[in-house]
């Protein structure tokens, strides 16, 4: 088998996921508009707060989503940065409705975008498992706050 032929399903399941990943990002703005458009068709104000929010919170879920795409290009990029970003994302949209905090410390690394990536999915994870065992109950008025601190050194 040449290499070629070794690499074309690897390939062709990249692209699978790239149009799978762009499908999601088409429904997501489908759904943000629809929500827009009945937010704005309402006349009753506290039904367009309501809805205000909903669309907050699909833009929300679609940057964590974004964030957590395939690389296109493995070139270097500094997971420390990358981190930050998708925690962000991760707390808008998974925590700050449940007033929990997540607070990321974490030294300049560089990694190829293939690892960040899959670091990325990794942590995404831990933290929504987390999230999900620690902190069971909905709508609870009192903080909390996880805090993540760990020393990555290279090999």
């Amino acid at each position: 088998m040449t290499e070629f032929a070794s690499q074309r399903p690897l390939l062709q399941e990249q692209i699978l996921l790239h149009e799978l990943n762009h499908r999601v990002n088409s429904e997501f703005a489908a759904a943000i508009s629809i929500v827009s458009l009945a937010a704005a068709a309402s006349g009753n104000d506290k039904v367009k707060g309501a809805l205000s929010r909903v669309e907050d919170r699909l833009h929300r879920f679609a940057d964590v989503h974004r964030a957590l795409q395939m690389p296109e290009y493995d070139t270097p990029v500094d997971a420390a940065a990358y981190l930050r970003q998708l925690c962000r994302s991760i707390g808008r949209s998974h925590l700050d409705a449940r007033q929990i905090e997540l607070v990321l410390a974490a030294q300049p690394l560089q990694l190829s975008a293939d690892h960040c990536w899959r670091l990325g999915m990794i942590v995404f994870e831990l933290i929504n498992n987390a999230a999900r065992a620690c902190f069971p109950g909905q709508g609870r008025r009192d903080s909390r706050r996880v805090v993540t601190r760990r020393r990555i050194c290279e090999m």
